[in-house]
């Protein structure tokens, strides 16, 4: 799989799949994979890190969920915003976007 033991460029066609699939069951699974290499091998896309941001907002809880974990990860400084908007403003998921902004600093 691409995700578990892809390079830069390789993520980066998975993620350019993922962010243009309509398969919502897809995207989720591909969002793991993604935040696996990142967290077990330090390894992400070598292009196109800030089109997570699109996707913090997301209807579907596993993706807008997935979509936060992955911009902490990536250490995606365009998700700031959203980021803290997330913190400021959904309970649910408050924790776990303070939790990606403070591992920038």
């Amino acid at each position: 799989m691409i995700g578990g033991g892809g390079g830069p460029q390789e993520l980066a066609e998975l993620w350019d799949y993922l962010v243009r699939t309509k398969n919502q069951q897809a995207l989720a699974a591909g969002m793991a994979a993604l935040m696996s290499a990142a967290n077990d091998r330090g390894v992400a896309p070598a292009v196109g890190r800030e089109r997570v941001v699109g996707l913090i907002g997301a209807k579907e809880d596993a993706i807008a969920l997935g979509a936060i974990k992955l911009a902490g990860a990536w250490h995606e400084q365009s998700a700031t915003p959203d980021l803290t908007s997330v913190a400021t403003k959904n309970a649910t998921w408050s924790r776990c976007a303070w939790r990606r902004l403070s591992h920038w600093e």
